[in-house]
């Protein structure tokens, strides 16, 4: 048994606030005997690409930092999201943290979805395989799960769980 915690935040709140609602999740899911505890995409950042254009990329990897901490201190795996400044444009990426704290597999989001995503980020190039506890996972980032060839093939490879973080706001489209 793997027993996981999925976490809904609203998708257009600060770095401030979505790393101290993090940490409070993360401590609520090993209190409640997680092993594992699941984020929305971007949930550090937020999804409001007005907003996240402001931030500096430093803080984004200072809270990805606490995140990896406060895994460790709980001794949880934690799937969180960022949006990450790349040289030209943004990466959808999904980190994954293991109990140590470490970042030990990071999946950049394939299929952009929405006018602000397309216009800002680039898609990601790669399948996800990994494991949690000997069990191997995959991951997709919402828009991502329309387009099965991109778990089909890591379920191929021996995945038995797939990880689906996903941010709905009334500004990408109607869900």
């Amino acid at each position: 048994t793997l027993q996981v915690s999925c976490v809904q935040m609203h998708w257009a709140k600060s770095l401030a606030f979505n790393l101290e609602r993090t940490r409070h999740y993360i401590r609520e899911a090993a209190k409640d005997g997680s092993r594992v505890v699941l984020f929305p995409e971007a949930s550090l950042t937020s999804y409001y690409f007005p907003y996240v254009l402001t931030l500096d990329p430093e803080s984004v990897s200072a809270a990805l930092r606490e995140t990896q901490t406060a895994a460790r201190e709980h001794g949880l795996w934690v799937v969180g999201g960022s949006l990450r400044k790349t040289c030209d444009r943004f990466l959808n990426i999904a980190h994954v943290i293991d109990p140590r704290g470490e970042i030990v597999h990071e999946y950049a989001k394939v299929n952009l979805a929405g006018r602000d995503e397309q216009a800002h980020c680039r898609g990601g190039e790669k399948l996800s395989l990994f494991e949690i506890d000997a069990v191997r996972c995959t991951i997709v980032i919402c828009r991502d799960g329309r387009h099965p060839e991109l778990y089909r093939i890591p379920a191929m490879a021996g995945a038995q769980i797939l990880f689906q973080p996903s941010c709905s706001s009334d500004e990408i489209e109607a869900v």
